[in-house]
């Protein structure tokens, strides 16, 4: 039984809410319309929101308009089936997530998402920024563009991840189960994951980042560029080129299919067995560049695909791989890329006929 106002909520404003008067139950079709009034069509939103709403045909309609949740209690999704009338959905407060929920745009949850049930998000861009309560549940993300998992707030107990599509990653996900990662990850945090086992489909992007893995099974890394350090506490699966800044370690049996290139700024670690009939490339590198004079290094910024911007100033003339540059005074200013293996892809300078520096 409703408590409150019995009438239904209308679909005239897209953003919903409300007096927090206990937990909100989302079940229903919010349909179009004041049908206790009488007056089909004039879409408006009643004034004061009941506690649950609860009709029989379990879509929720809003004719591609946008879903905005401002409750302060936890609001129950239940089921909603086919809500792929909604465009953007946005949950501000704690809620619970049960079934199947698609948008037409984007989904964001603020707070706790907790798991009643099994659920799927469909959507063109997800934003979890408040954590997750797993309930032991399996989460399938079904995300075209990205999926973002951030913040300092609690993604656990969950029982299994299935991201598919692009996701970035800054947070601590634990999982009794698998996490598997069919997109490209992109760190945008240093990141934790505990899981039984799971793969990385695709490349993980470290921008810098630290990953810490710590799998009771197996993890499949398929590529990797950009992590600054990479530790594996579980048994591992390499393939591709894995580039780091910073260390690559790891604890556990490494088994590896077809040849793999290991890039790495710090030291390579291998505490257990590696196995496999292909090979292991291992390819640091050290470079130089100037000339005769006074030439100077001030910074390094290391790409997410492994490669490297350098800065600083040169006198007269500094050669850079085959480009050769030449001061238009005293200093000028330089900056240069180089590949992931240490190969200067182009140089370039800057200044006048004073001292320059970058």
């Amino acid at each position: 039984m409703c408590i409150g106002d019995k009438r239904n909520i209308k679909t005239g404003s897209p953003h919903v809410a409300g007096d927090d008067v206990g937990k909100a139950r989302l079940f229903a079709d919010i349909g179009t319309g004041d049908h206790s009034s009488g007056r089909s069509g004039k879409r408006r939103a009643n004034r004061h929101l009941p506690r649950c709403v609860h009709r029989h045909d379990p879509a929720i309609g809003l004719n591609n308009q946008n879903l905005t949740l401002d409750f302060s209690a936890e609001t129950a999704i239940n089921n909603p089936g086919d809500s792929n009338q909604i465009n953007n959905f946005i949950s501000n407060g704690p809620i619970a997530l049960q079934g199947t929920i698609a948008t037409t745009g984007s989904q964001t949850y603020a707070s706790t998402l907790t798991l009643a049930d099994d659920a799927t998000i469909v959507a063109q861009s997800t934003n979890l920024t408040g954590g997750i309560a797993g309930n032991q549940k399996n989460l399938t993300l079904n995300v075209q563009n990205e999926t973002l998992i951030d913040g300092t707030s609690v993604f656990d107990n969950l029982a299994s991840i299935e991201s598919i599509g692009p996701v970035s990653l800054n947070a601590t996900v634990v999982t009794s189960g698998n996490q598997n990662y069919s997109g490209t990850v992109t760190l945008v945090g240093d990141t934790t994951l505990v899981a039984d086992g799971g793969e990385f489909s695709r490349e993980i992007i470290g921008n810098g980042q630290d990953l810490t893995l710590t799998i009771n099974n197996t993890i499949t890394i398929e590529d990797g560029s950009g992590v600054n350090n990479l530790t594996s506490s579980g048994d591992t699966v390499l393939t591709g080129t894995i580039n780091t800044t910073g260390s690559q370690t790891y604890q556990s049996k490494v088994t590896i299919e077809g040849d793999v290139t290991i890039n790495a700024g710090g030291e390579v670690l291998f505490e257990a067995d590696v196995i496999g009939d292909d090979e292991i490339t291992y390819s640091s590198w050290a470079t130089q560049a100037g000339g005769t004079s006074n030439d100077n290094g001030k910074g390094v910024s290391v790409l997410a695909d492994g490669s490297s911007i350098v800065t600083g100033y040169f006198k007269d003339t500094a050669t850079f791989g085959s480009t050769t540059l030449t001061s238009a005074g005293s200093d000028d200013v330089f900056v240069a890329k180089l590949d992931a293996s240490g190969t200067y892809e182009w140089a370039t300078q800057a200044g006048g006929t004073s001292n320059d520096s970058g």
